[in-house]
């Protein structure tokens, strides 16, 4: 099964692709400590995207990695679940 959540809006903010392979009840067999992501610029303060793995940096500029217990994913994580919480049950926590 494939999601794909192309420009969506949370909370009146543009948020960039969310793109999720889901297998059963997760995109992933064993919970990551760390994801890939994009940020909305080159202050890497707010994140806009995550990925399964790293991108095209000329198609998604601004991609890192961050843990997942880091504050900007989790503020990503709570944006996603106010708006769609079945998408949101997809990211790893």
């Amino acid at each position: 099964e494939l999601l794909l959540c192309h420009r969506m809006s949370l909370q009146g903010q543009e948020c960039g692709d969310l793109i999720l392979i889901s297998a059963k009840s997760s995109i992933y067999s064993t919970k990551p400590s760390k994801v890939c992501v994009q940020f909305s610029d080159e202050s890497k303060d707010k994140i806009i995207s995550v990925f399964a793995g790293k991108q095209d940096e000329t198609t998604y500029p601004n991609q890192g990695e961050v843990d997942t217990e880091d504050d900007s994913y989790k503020a990503f994580v709570a944006s996603v679940a106010s708006v769609s919480p079945e998408i949101a049950k997809f990211l790893p926590v």
